[in-house]
């Protein structure tokens, strides 16, 4: 039971550092144009590599939320047995630490 805890604990902690990044490179983003406009100053559009990093937060976040979504999805404590007995053969297999840490591994530069 403490496992499944973790596991959704970093799972939701993982989405929610994010979260955190999008949000401050989006309110930079729009505090320095609004600084601009008000200086009369022409300021250029995101460059390529701004916009990669933002995608990729934004993938990355999703993937995390998915990855929760399915944690919260399981069952967990005394009644894991008797939840998952009638589970038909579609449903997904549960997820393991190995596979949670995949679905949520930190991006490489």
């Amino acid at each position: 039971m403490y496992k499944a805890c973790v596991d959704r604990m970093y799972a939701a902690t993982k989405a929610e550092q994010l979260e955190h990044r999008i949000t401050k490179l989006t309110s930079k983003r729009a505090w320095e144009s609004k600084a601009a406009e008000e200086a009369e100053i022409v300021l250029e559009k995101m460059t390529q590599e701004e916009q990669e990093v933002l995608h990729s937060y934004q993938r990355e976040k999703k993937a995390a939320l998915n990855a929760l979504k399915v944690l919260l999805r399981q069952p967990f404590g005394k009644n894991i047995a008797a939840a998952t007995s009638g589970a038909t053969p579609s449903s997904q297999p549960p997820l393991t630490r190995k596979n949670t840490t995949k679905l949520l591994r930190k991006r490489r530069r």
